[in-house]
């Protein structure tokens, strides 16, 4: 289906209108259904309820941003003002951002944008001409065609791999930070004993695999470090820390 647009803008000069028609009339000419007052409506017709059904009944709205349609816009001055307080209260009720798209014509951002439109995400057609690219854009946005991201691959092997050793190391440092505190435990040691060297060796080191024995020294050290034991001239001492956590 062919998208249904209407356009809004204020009625500035001869110029400006001459310029809404031409861009009106190139995205007609890209099959994009779009509806201008000055193309829709005839003497007699009741303009506002035009402007409503315009607004709701259509796919996207386009709003031309220039200072002066922002001026009659934020005091709500004409039909611009009539068309904001329609715009302000869909959004509102129906939450529906992305069907209204403004468009930058004249000056800057700053200058030009209603107050309620500052932080939307614009399409630039300043300048003449205007970038092509960017009215490209304009008409890939209408379309639901913008350029979407790709599908998510596979998790690469080595990154799987990293984690995998990461945890069963991290699971022998912990196996062997719990013996040193049991060893501890058993013997009933108070602060300033030292690790029990031959009750450790025969009920926990000459029966750990060479990894676990590989992991003895991070056990050592990450206690250590937690203030649970001392390393001093090679032999490990409770600290009254330790002692207050092993009991």
């Amino acid at each position: 289906m062919n998208p249904k647009v209407f356009l809004s803008y204020a009625w500035e000069s001869p110029k400006h209108e001459q310029w809404v028609k031409e861009l009106a009339t190139r995205l007609r000419s890209d099959a994009i259904e779009l509806i201008l007052d000055k193309w829709h409506t005839v003497p007699g017709d009741q303009l506002t309820t035009f402007m409503e059904e315009a607004i709701r009944d259509n796919d996207y709205i386009l709003i031309i941003c220039t200072p002066q349609y922002k001026k009659r816009f934020d005091n709500r001055e004409g039909g611009v003002g009539y068309e904001g307080d329609i715009m302000t209260a869909e959004v509102m009720t129906a939450q529906n951002q992305r069907k209204f798209i403004p468009i930058l014509k004249d000056g800057d951002w700053n200058i030009s944008s209603p107050t309620w439109l500052k932080g939307k995400y614009y399409i630039d057609l300043t300048g003449e001409p205007y970038s092509d690219e960017n009215y490209q854009s304009l008409v890939k946005t209408l379309y639901k065609k913008r350029d979407e991201a790709p599908p998510l691959g596979k998790k690469p092997s080595y990154i799987s791999k990293i984690r995998t050793s990461y945890s069963s190391e991290r699971k022998l440092i912990e196996k062997v930070k719990e013996d040193i505190i049991d060893c501890f435990r058993q013997s009933k040691a108070d602060a300033g004993h030292t690790l029990p060297a031959k009750s450790f060796y025969h009920k926990y080191l000459m029966r750990y695999n060479p990894k676990e024995k590989e992991a003895f020294d991070d056990a050592r050290d990450e206690l250590s470090a937690e203030g649970i034991i001392e390393i001093k001239e090679g032999h490990i001492y409770l600290t009254k820390t330790g002692l207050d956590i092993i009991y």
